[in-house]
């Protein structure tokens, strides 16, 4: 087990940077930390997770949602991720937001194109109408920003969709790329169904990084107030499991 979080044993009510720090291996930073956005619940079923808010009228992880960062003590050639989430009950998608994942290096977002020398990011997004899609930072991606490649059910050919007030449990499969070559794979799996399997992926051209962490990462958008929420909302997460898999 590289990492396991489930907030049974966290003080229900706002998540503390002592708490992010004795939890998450003390990040170098975090967004929705200090702005109270970020509280620990008791839910339905008398567990505890994280309830993440996003606020209304905002966008962006300044004003929206929580980013930081958890480094692994070491680096992994591959890795699976593993954790459940929550859209509330009537929850307003809009465009789109950001979800967390794995990452490498400097975890190049943000129209970062990666070099194949410096970093990779292999995070999610929720979509228009609650689609889940993979959202993939390497070399090879075909814009500035990162590669968006739809979840699919693989009996009916449909989009994969979060459904409001349900639990629902992700999971990434990243086995990183020798150097150069494009050999790299990445499949997800949503309610322990296959949804993705991508191969051929060259993530890095050298062995300066491989998987290093998780990078928690979620807030509505995009860039500009198409992406804004209509009303205050809220995502639970819990359940994170992240573990060293055999190189497939």
């Amino acid at each position: 087990m590289i990492f396991t979080a489930d907030f049974e044993h966290t003080n229900p009510g706002i998540y503390t940077q002592e708490q992010l720090n004795q939890e998450w291996n003390s990040p170098e930073w975090s967004d929705g930390i200090e702005e109270r956005r970020v509280s620990v619940v008791t839910t339905d079923s008398e567990t505890r997770a994280i309830a993440v808010t996003y606020p209304a009228h905002t966008y962006g992880p300044e004003k929206n949602g929580a980013v930081w960062k958890l480094k692994f003590d070491a680096s992994y050639s591959a890795v699976e991720v593993r954790f459940d989430v929550m859209f509330k009950k009537g929850f307003d998608f809009v465009r789109g937001g950001k979800m967390p994942g794995l990452f490498g290096g400097k975890g190049n977002t943000g129209g970062n194109k990666p070099t194949g020398r410096d970093g990779f990011s292999a995070r999610m997004m929720w979509r228009e109408d609650g689609r889940a899609v993979q959202y993939l930072y390497y070399p090879d991606q075909p814009t500035r920003y990162g590669h968006q490649i739809p979840w699919i059910d693989q009996a009916t050919g449909q989009p994969i969709r979060f459904i409001p007030g349900q639990w629902h449990t992700v999971v990434h499969r990243v086995c990183m790329n020798a150097p150069g070559k494009r050999d790299g794979t990445l499949q997800a799996f949503f309610d322990n169904q296959p949804v993705l399997k991508m191969d051929s992926i060259r993530f890095r051209d050298t062995d300066a990084f491989a998987i290093d962490g998780f990078l928690l990462s979620t807030f509505f958008g995009g860039g500009d107030a198409s992406w804004e929420t209509t009303a205050q909302e809220t995502i639970y997460f819990d359940n994170f499991q992240i573990i060293k898999i055999a190189f497939e």
